[in-house]
């Protein structure tokens, strides 16, 4: 019977000390935590070795896998984030242009065909990314 993602079940534990002598604790269960150098090579504990470092592998190997997942998720949402922040100060910077300078085009400022092209690129690749951003 194996306990809740803790690396512990009826027959392994991590909790707790190191046992004092071989590798089984008060209860039965064989301790697959840390132990201390001189301990580890002790020659009780030594046809144990195998056992333990398979079942130290076992309690981690789901543990690692899922903060894995996890970590990679938050980088791909992080990314998409400063997409998105960039967009929308791509954005701000074209409609809110200075139009009081002398070498702008009359069409240009009031909504001439090139900026409203301008405009409508950068909108659809804030469109594509928030619509991606919510799947």
């Amino acid at each position: 019977m194996k306990g809740n993602g803790t690396a512990i079940s009826a027959l392994h534990t991590k909790l707790g000390p190191c046992p004092d002598t071989g590798v089984h604790k008060s209860d039965g269960s064989l301790y697959i935590g840390n132990y201390e150098t001189n301990k580890w090579l002790h020659e009780s504990v030594k046809p144990y070795h195998k056992e333990i470092m398979l079942a130290r592998k076992k309690a981690r190997g789901k543990r690692s896998s899922n903060q894995t997942q996890l970590k990679n998720q938050r980088r791909k949402l992080n990314k998409i984030q400063m997409e998105i922040k960039a967009a929308r100060t791509k954005l701000d910077e074209i409609t809110s242009k200075d139009h009081d300078n002398d070498n702008t085009n009359a069409g240009d400022f009031f909504g001439g065909r090139g900026s409203m092209k301008r405009l409508s690129v950068v909108k659809m690749n804030i469109l594509e990314k928030l619509h991606y951003f919510q799947m």
